[in-house]
């Protein structure tokens, strides 16, 4: 799903960013993001009720932490596969183009 949703929008933007600067951004942040959605999501949905019991809280707390792991780790996971991603784009495309 990350791949595909980061594939979508790279090809997407690259329609009109000739430089795929932009491309590689808005592809490296949207697959994080969603990476950062599913994986919490699937934790408050899935696990919510276990995790309450085994760290001894209230599940309407569970919730408050998830967002604070948004805050603190997801933002910045965000902003450096946004870098990283524009990096291994714009390397990728460039040997593609001495391939062809």
């Amino acid at each position: 799903m990350v791949g595909l949703v980061a594939a979508l929008i790279f090809r997407l933007i690259s329609n009109w960013d000739k430089s795929n600067l932009i491309s590689g951004l808005a592809a490296g942040l949207a697959g994080s993001i969603v990476n950062t959605v599913l994986v919490l999501g699937g934790v408050y949905w899935f696990f919510r009720n276990a995790y309450a019991a085994n760290s001894h809280i209230s599940i309407s707390i569970i919730s408050k932490i998830l967002m604070g792991v948004i805050l603190t780790n997801g933002v910045p996971e965000a902003i450096v596969a946004a870098v990283i991603a524009t990096g291994a784009a714009k390397a990728i495309l460039s040997f593609s183009k001495r391939l062809h």
